[in-house]
């Protein structure tokens, strides 16, 4: 029997399209509100995983807040409104700023009581979801994007495919051959791929974006390594051998690799039941290419995190260790989209042995090279920034040089915004 969810609304003074109605709590039983965001699919999943819970724990109920839309926003005015939920999902971006505004319980004093073996977690999810040396989340996942490829696609050209030796020298080639006008009409019909962030060429040309991600200072863009990158990337675009702004704008973007349209796509586990009842091609996933300096990619993350003005702290955190304990992982696995940050559960047969894709182990091989631009309470500005600039780099209104040059005053900016308010 699947757990309860609902939707419903607070008064308006307070937040549009969310609410924690605080309801009587019945017999004996704890009430727990859980806010969750997700596509009506994984909303199953998250009632299944509290149903598993509250039937190991016949004291505790937990009912799930289900926000649809702008998350983030709406968690942020439901904690200054004192109707935070007890227990939250919360995604890597916002996740510093939960933290430093006080509104998430400090969960070091739960994890040695009860002896949670941290070193059994991926030193990145660990490291990802810590603010100023704590963590006030459990992480369930922090996979990276991984390279999708069509492997129908690499048997038609001739080519091999990708293999964890690849280089983006390799990825390059590739595209160049994959890309194709197959009808002689003078428009291209395939591309190579669809890559809409430098990030990964950046770091494997061993530049950044920060001088440290955590606490920057000054954004390093334009030093000669990130310069290479951001060129690197630039050359893609303008060689046309991928995806450009204005066809995946029309087409979509995991689309196009759904309906054939590319050889290869990055993106996260998370993707892939968007491609599970592919019957057209074949495809498979592989490590992202690596550069001089090694390979890295871009990952995300999400964890599980109590208020800190919760009512029930010890429900609370007996709900957020069961989704990070097998039990509560398992059942996410099975979601299709998560890749677990427990090593014991990732590389077993729980995990390696699901299907598709066939090479689950690039997903996990995720947490050992990913990265993200910036780990502090102004992420989600560095994000709109990055995106903004960099679509204007894509569609040639600027060269790599002048967006690297224009993004470092951005960015510094916010850094001196940050600064003079001590977050």
């Amino acid at each position: 029997m699947r757990a309860a969810c609902v939707l419903v609304a607070l008064p308006v003074a307070v937040c549009c399209g969310c609410s924690i109605e605080r309801v009587a709590e019945h017999d004996s039983n704890v009430t727990i509100h859980f806010s969750i965001w997700g596509t009506p699919q994984q909303v199953l999943t998250e009632q299944d995983v509290v149903a598993d819970f509250e039937k190991a724990h016949p004291g505790i109920d937990v009912e799930i807040v289900h926000i649809a839309a702008r998350y983030n926003d709406k968690i942020l005015t439901m904690m200054a409104g004192g109707l935070a939920p007890d227990v939250m999902m919360v995604e890597i971006t916002p996740y510093p700023q939960f933290a430093a505004k006080g509104a998430l319980l400090e969960l070091t004093q739960y994890i040695e009581r009860d002896g949670l073996d941290m070193d059994d977690f991926y030193p990145l999810s660990v490291r990802a979801f810590s603010h100023d040396g704590r963590l006030y989340c459990l992480p369930r996942d922090i996979s990276g994007q991984a390279l999708y490829y069509n492997k129908s696609m690499f048997e038609q050209a001739g080519l091999a495919y990708p293999t964890e030796e690849w280089t983006w020298e390799d990825f390059r080639d590739a595209c160049e051959v994959l890309t194709r006008d197959t009808n002689g009409d003078g428009i291209i019909d395939e591309y190579g791929a669809l890559l809409t962030l430098p990030h990964a060429l950046i770091w494997s040309s061993g530049g950044d974006f920060f001088d440290d991600p955590a606490h920057p200072t000054r954004c390093t863009l334009t030093e000669p390594a990130a310069l290479e990158g951001m060129r690197w990337f630039t050359q893609l675009y303008e060689d046309g051998i991928v995806v450009p702004p204005e066809v995946r704008q029309d087409e979509g973007y995991y689309q196009m690799f759904a309906t054939g349209r590319i050889g290869m796509y990055f993106d996260g586990r998370w993707r892939t039941p968007d491609f599970v009842g592919i019957d057209t091609f074949d495809w498979d996933v592989c490590v992202v290419p690596k550069g001089r300096k090694g390979r890295f990619t871009l990952h995300g993350g999400t964890a599980y995190a109590i208020s800190a003005e919760t009512r029930h702290p010890e429900e609370a955190w007996q709900l957020v260790r069961f989704y990070c304990s097998a039990p509560g992982v398992t059942r996410a696995i099975e979601s299709g989209r998560t890749t677990p940050v427990v090593k014991s559960i990732a590389l077993s047969p729980v995990f390696l042995d699901w299907r598709p894709p066939e090479n689950m182990m690039a997903f996990v091989k995720t947490m050992e090279h990913g990265r993200r631009p910036s780990y502090f309470t102004r992420n989600d500005e560095v994000t709109t920034v990055l995106d903004t600039e960099i679509q204007r780099l894509t569609i040639g209104e600027a060269t790599a040089d002048e967006t690297c040059e224009t993004l470092k005053r951005e960015l510094e900016e916010i850094l001196h915004e940050w600064a003079k308010e001590g977050d």
